[in-house]
């Protein structure tokens, strides 16, 4: 069928990059590109608020849950999430509420920015709700351990010594 055709075309490291590559150079060299400038900055403290998250979960994991150890990542972690998301709701505002009218292919705006920006809204609107999922249902109850003299992250074998885990090659 398609679907297998599809897979193993996508698994061509010329193939996904030219796919991957394509939108943004074409996003790039059209007029419209101021109008995805801001959306560049949201998205790049998207990216810092993942990785704040990221580090603060692990942190909490090598300290065995103890909180006090992730309070210096919580204000850093509100102020990027907060407004973030703030700054993206005023720009959409903006955008829905101009007198010009909206096209695909002029400056600002355009329907592929406003696309782009109700995305990474949703975006962080997932992760929000993520990180919220994450601590209520308690599945960081079954995370697996850190090891204290090597701060990686312990296999969870049932009846076996907990052992590191192996190291991930790239390629």
């Amino acid at each position: 069928g398609v679907a297998p055709m599809l897979g193993k075309g996508l698994q061509n490291i010329f193939i996904a990059g030219l796919l991957a590559a394509t939108p943004s150079c074409l996003l790039a060299n059209s007029r419209i590109v101021n109008s995805l400038w801001n959306l560049f900055g949201a998205t790049n403290q998207l990216v810092a608020c993942l990785s704040l998250i990221t580090v603060g979960v692990y942190i909490l994991r090598y300290h065995d849950f103890d909180f006090r150890y992730i309070l210096p990542f919580v204000p850093p972690l509100l102020w990027l999430g907060i407004f973030i998301f703030w700054a993206l709701v005023q720009t959409i505002v903006l955008h829905l509420s101009l007198k010009t009218p909206i096209d695909w292919f002029t400056t600002v705006p355009t329907y592929p920015s406003i696309i782009i920006e109700f995305i990474v809204a949703l975006f962080v609107i997932a992760i929000i709700f993520e990180v919220v999922y994450y601590f209520a249902s308690g599945n960081h109850a079954h995370d697996a351990h850190v090891s204290k003299a090597t701060g990686k992250i312990l296999t969870q074998d049932e009846g076996r010594d907990q052992q590191e885990l192996p190291a991930v090659g790239c390629c």
